[in-house]
């Protein structure tokens, strides 16, 4: 049996891009066909059958090449919670921890059972005294408050009432009006709850939960076709004691804790990486950052910076620096969306090709025609009439309207007044100019005082390629 390749043909050898990276466990092979509530009991753990004819513990396993053997609990397979769990090593205020588990798709974690919370605090414990920051016994914030009403604890975000009354330390929680944020404890009080301040100088680890399992999709100009790495990863397994990312096919992206930095990598090709180090510690490559390339990759040349968005934002919606994901339509609206501002940053609207000639007008929509431009004059006011030297002056509105096929528009509205070019950009392309043969001095259209130009989108937008650092239409 050969895990990870093709069967093109018979003994037809094996191609390295098809190779299988990843783990996998409890191989079984059986002698009988499984009926269905035996699989549903496997797969949930309700279970467990060795195969007759291939049984993953009762055979000794060869390791060959770059595969490795790793010892783990049955338990990190079969939880307790039917929900998946993320734990942070590294301290957050309240808010900070509540925006980094929706960065990722998440909430701040709520235990629901006795059994949950068990399983919880035996996974985090280790951490336990530097999430603390040895102030005390807290160490890791929980998913609820009672802000509203004392003694009232619901959701955080959904308001929605807690269903486990928690395993309180003394109890029951007695912090008082003061304190309304909720915590788990460790020390001479393992696994229990308190309420604590919600003040953001308090800084504690995070456990972000899931109701199913996150895809965080990366672009910009380092994922192209055949870039080494991957555009979807999943947050699964740790490395330099924090989570890591696994890449849906050949890489991976980890924590250096010796370099404190953090490492996109191949899991195929060596030396094809890229390099992000935070500049402030307990920062997670979450939204919008500048990554060193390691590897030639996409054009691109090795020690490049470019920017590269990590997010689990969908199709529809754009990345804030942040990570925050908000509606597409509100790119570049002149009002400020993301709590970073980052919506209205980069907002612009054509791509001018670099063989573009600001002297050449564009070519025609007809063949063997010429290129249209359509002409229009609002009369504003008569300034003066001269019946004795016959001459008269008229302060009116000049429109031309041309289309460009030469040029790329991004980030366009329907409503026309917000796609206004900037100045650098209007003397970058080709425009018409009115030469008005009667009047004095025989004047020409003035592009400089006064003037603007304005982008028509005419049908539906397009999103962007995965090859820019930021969705846009």
């Amino acid at each position: 049996m050969v895990t990870g390749q093709e069967q093109d043909t018979v003994g037809g050898g094996f191609q390295p891009e098809q190779s299988f990276s990843g783990e996998f466990t409890e191989l079984n092979i059986w002698n009988y066909l499984l009926n269905n509530e035996t699989i549903y009991k496997l797969a949930n753990c309700e279970s467990y059958i060795e195969g007759d004819l291939l049984a993953w513990s009762k055979l000794s396993w060869q390791v060959y090449g770059e595969a490795s053997w790793v010892g783990r609990s049955r338990d990190l397979l079969c939880t307790p919670s039917k929900r998946r769990v993320t734990f942070f090593p590294d301290r957050f205020s309240l808010p900070e921890a509540i925006h980094l588990c929706q960065t990722v798709g998440g909430n701040l974690t709520l235990p629901s059972s006795l059994a949950e919370n068990t399983w919880l605090y035996e996974g985090t414990v280790s951490k336990a005294p530097y999430c603390s920051g040895g102030a005390g016994p807290a160490y890791m914030w929980l998913g609820a408050h009672d802000n509203h009403q004392e003694g009232q604890w619901v959701f955080l975000g959904s308001g929605i009432p807690i269903p486990w009354d928690g395993l309180w330390q003394g109890g029951r929680a007695n912090g008082g009006p003061g304190k309304n944020c909720l915590v788990m404890l460790y020390g001479d009080f393992p696994s229990r709850w308190s309420d604590v301040s919600c003040l953001e100088t308090n800084s504690l680890c995070a456990s972000c939960e899931f109701s199913k399992r996150s895809t965080l999709n990366l672009r910009g100009p380092g994922v192209c076709d055949t870039s080494p790495f991957n555009r979807q990863y999943i947050i699964q397994g740790e490395s330099g004691g924090k989570p890591a990312l696994s890449g849906f096919f050949h890489s991976e992206i980890i924590y250096d804790d010796k370099a404190g930095a953090w490492i996109m990598r191949s899991l195929k090709i060596g030396g094809a990486t890229a390099r992000w180090a935070p500049i402030t510690f307990g920062e997670y490559p979450f939204g919008t950052r500048q990554w060193t390339l390691g590897y030639d990759v996409c054009g691109l040349r090795k020690n490049d910076v470019v920017n590269m968005t990590l997010s689990v934002c969908t199709e529809g919606q754009f990345t804030c620096a942040d990570g925050t994901c908000i509606d597409l339509a509100v790119r570049c609206d002149q009002r400020e969306d993301c709590p970073d501002s980052s919506d209205e940053i980069g907002c612009s609207l054509v791509d001018i090709p670099s063989e573009y000639l600001t002297t050449m007008p564009p070519p025609p929509t007809k063949k063997n025609r010429p290129m249209p431009v359509k002409f229009y004059i609002d009369i504003v006011s008569f300034s003066f009439i001269s019946i004795q030297e016959q001459t008269m002056g008229i302060n009116f509105r000049l429109r031309l309207r041309w289309k460009d096929s030469r040029l790329l528009f991004r980030n366009l509205k329907l409503d026309r007044s917000l796609n206004v070019m900037s100045k650098e950009s209007m003397h970058a392309v080709w425009r018409p100019e009115v030469l008005f043969r009667n009047a004095h001095g025989n004047m020409f259209t003035n592009m400089n005082e006064g003037a603007k130009i304005e982008c028509i989108r005419e049908g539906p937008s397009r999103p962007g390629g995965p090859d820019l650092p930021e969705e846009g239409l």
